[in-house]
């Protein structure tokens, strides 16, 4: 007997005309999406299924229902690239998670479903002490915050850190985690009205680069006059 599963599909792109070209105002993302009931997926080698408990929603979710994203779906199409929720059985091959236990996940789509398929590669263990709500977006936040400031900028205490556009939740996860390696961090946003949010995620001093040449110029020689004082 076929077993079904609640998930949100995309069935048009809401940003593109029926030519596939941009249009000027995208149609809201309700006459796009719905709510259907499709068969579940298989748990393969190598996979893991997951029982959705929390869905990521960011920015890349919305462009790719537009139509506007890097990666466009064939439709229909599943919208979601972040998942928590419990492992509901596991392929062969996969040991370093077990059927219960508390799980993020990643993809390129599919998240917006009750149970996912994802391969064991993109699944890891939940924090134990954060609740899997606080954990929909970590993925997509932190994981890239994190290799930009380890990997790539090799950043140890004692090291001054720029973060721009350090209101957004990338922006966000760099500052709180270049403050955890000891850094000193100076953040930037687009308009004053940002600023109430690095300063939450304790960023040493935060200034507004605008979106004007003069807020700009003020911008750099405010990071200048910083950089001495810290």
């Amino acid at each position: 007997m076929t077993e079904f599963i609640q998930a949100v599909r995309c069935h048009r792109y809401a940003g593109l005309d029926k030519m596939g070209k941009p249009i000027s105002t995208p149609d809201p993302l309700s006459e796009v999406l719905r709510l259907e009931e499709i068969p579940a997926p298989s748990c393969s080698d190598g996979q893991v299924l997951i029982d959705t408990y929390y869905a990521g929603i960011q920015y890349p979710d919305t462009l790719q229902a537009q139509g506007l994203y890097q990666m466009k779906p064939e439709l229909p199409y599943i919208p979601g690239m972040d998942v928590t929720g419990t492992v509901k059985s596991v392929g062969a091959g996969v040991e370093h998670v077990n059927v219960g236990d508390r799980v993020i996940a990643q993809m390129s789509i599919g998240g917006l479903s009750s149970v996912v398929s994802v391969g064991a590669s993109n699944v890891w263990k939940a924090p134990p002490r954060i609740p899997l709500a606080k954990c929909a977006n970590l993925g997509r936040n932190f994981f890239p915050a994190y290799h930009s400031l380890k990997t790539l900028g090799h950043i140890t205490a004692g090291d001054l850190v720029l973060v721009d556009g350090a209101s957004g939740g990338v922006g966000m996860a760099a500052i709180e985690l270049a403050k955890a390696m000891g850094a000193q961090v100076i953040a930037g946003v687009s308009v004053p009205e940002k600023t109430s949010l690095p300063e939450a995620a304790c960023a040493d001093r935060v200034f507004c680069y605008g979106r004007d040449r003069d807020s700009y110029r003020k911008f750099k020689t405010d990071i200048k006059q910083a950089s001495t004082e810290l």
